[in-house]
Order: structure tokens, then sequence, then C-alpha cells
């Protein structure tokens, strides 16, 4: 009996050990339930409007100043790679150069907001990340415009806003015991509306419905100075489609016409979490 109890004792010990060195193996290659998320700071350079006072020879394309920008991210990870997020982004453009054109059309300023929900799976691969993600996007654009002539004469601004479908996916890889590289791209089509202020001498207002695109891009490296938490650096840039006018007064027709786009571009830094 004794050499029974002591073989028996000796199995359950020998299955005990093997089944916690399976959960623990099981529990090593299992998705942790996690928070993630990102702060970022942007500098935005000068840019071309493709927004120009009238339609003709000797008119110019108004410039845009230098822009800043901030973003934030926030988003949760499931135990089965699955994640849900939400983001921000906002930017403001100054006013840019006068143009040496018959009236000195100028751009005085821009605003350009969106937000984003989404959700993402996670693959490993290798020493590769990838997180394909689809989701939805809202996001607005207006600019102001004036000549230097007198008061002056001529004033104008526009709006556009869009919502609809996004596409994109970021992706990362160690490159160092301490540093990644990172990347994201993302694209997505807008359906909504765009509007126009215009003071040519007397107020007038216009308004139509508009389909939009954005081309977004981004990559940097990132240096992990804790557990969790990495500080990164990189180039951004970001086509925004369609968002404003060519003109506002498109002869003989008093008035806007064309789809005026913008390339924002410029370096960024970014602080990072995932816990």
């Amino acid at each position: 009996m004794k050499k029974v109890i002591i073989a028996f004792s000796s199995l359950v010990i020998a299955t005990t050990a093997s089944a916690a060195a399976d959960i623990q193996g099981t529990a090593e290659t299992t998705p942790v339930a996690s928070w993630f998320g990102y702060v970022e700071g942007a500098y935005a350079f000068r840019t071309n409007s493709h927004n120009r006072q009238f339609d003709g020879a000797g008119y110019l394309d108004a410039r845009t100043g230098a822009g800043g920008s901030g973003a934030a991210k926030l988003g949760y990870r499931f135990a089965d790679s699955w994640d849900v997020a939400a983001g921000l982004r906002y930017l403001e453009q100054s006013a840019g150069r006068r143009n040496d054109d018959p009236y000195d059309w100028q751009f005085t300023g821009g605003r350009y907001w969106n937000f984003d929900v989404e959700a993402g799976y996670n693959i490993e691969h290798d020493d590769w990340s990838l997180r394909p993600f689809a989701g939805l996007r809202y996001q607005n654009y207006s600019a102001d415009f004036t000549d230097h002539i007198l008061l002056p004469i001529f004033v104008a601004s526009s709006r556009s806003w869009g919502i609809g479908p996004r596409l994109g996916f970021d992706v990362a890889r160690p490159v160092g015991e301490q540093l990644s590289f990172f990347a994201s791209a993302d694209a997505s089509v807008l359906f909504g509306r765009i509007n126009a202020d215009r003071h040519y001498g007397a107020p007038a207002e216009f308004s139509e419905d508009r389909t939009f695109a954005t081309v977004g891009a981004k990559g940097g490296l990132a240096w992990e100075f804790a557990p969790g938490a990495k500080l990164g650096a990189g180039y951004q840039l970001e086509y925004l489609s369609a968002v404003g006018y060519k003109t506002f007064q498109d002869a003989p027709l008093p008035e806007p016409s064309g789809r005026a786009s913008q390339l924002i571009h410029g370096p960024f830094m970014r602080l990072s979490l995932n816990y």
C-alpha cells in the first residue's frame, strides 16, 4: 500500500507540474487585455492652398502660413487581439504671405480637425507587429482670405465637412534593444458639404454637396524609456482632397467654383503608452 501511495503521489506531482508548465506556456502566448494610446505634437510647413481670387491670367494661388497641430488616441485591446479606439486631431494654420498679383490676395488663416473611431486586429509575426483597422471619420476644414486694396474690398471664407468610412494599418518592428520603427497609413472617403461666405462689394453665401477624400501616412522611431512607455519622433503627411474652392469668382458666373486640395506635412513627436 505504501508503494501504491508513493507511486500515486509521484503521478499527481508529475501531472500537476506538467499542467502548470502548460498553463505557464499558454499564459505567455495568450494576448493580454490592455489600454493603449498616444499624444502627439506636430509642426506643419507652409503649403499651397490652391485658391486664387479670380480665375484668370495674373492671379496667383495663395499660400498658407506655417501651422501647428495636436493629436491624441485612446484604445482598449481585448484578450483576443481585437481592439477599439478613438482619436482626435486639430491643426491651426497661420496667415500666409501676400500674393504679388493685382489685389495682393492672401490666405489669413485655416483650421482643420478630425475625429476617428475604429476597430483593429493585432497580428504578431516574428519581430513585426501589424494592426489593420477600419472605422469612421468626421473632418472639418475652414479657411479665410482677403485682399489688400483699400478697406479691403474682397474678403472670403470657406468651410467644408464630411463623414465616411476609413481604412488603414499600423506597423512596428524593433531595431534595437529599446529602439523600434513604427509607421501607419490610412485613407477615407467622406460625404458632406462645402459652404462659402464672400464679400465682394456685397455679401453672398454659397453651399453645395461634395465628396472628399483624405490620405495620410507617417513614420518614425520610438525609444522605450520605461516599460510600456515610448517617446517617438518622425515625419507625417496628409492630403486633403477638395476641401476648398479653387476660386471665389469664376467669370462669367459670379460664384465660387473648382476643387482646391492641400498637402499638409511636417515633423512630429509622440508619447505613447501601453499598459
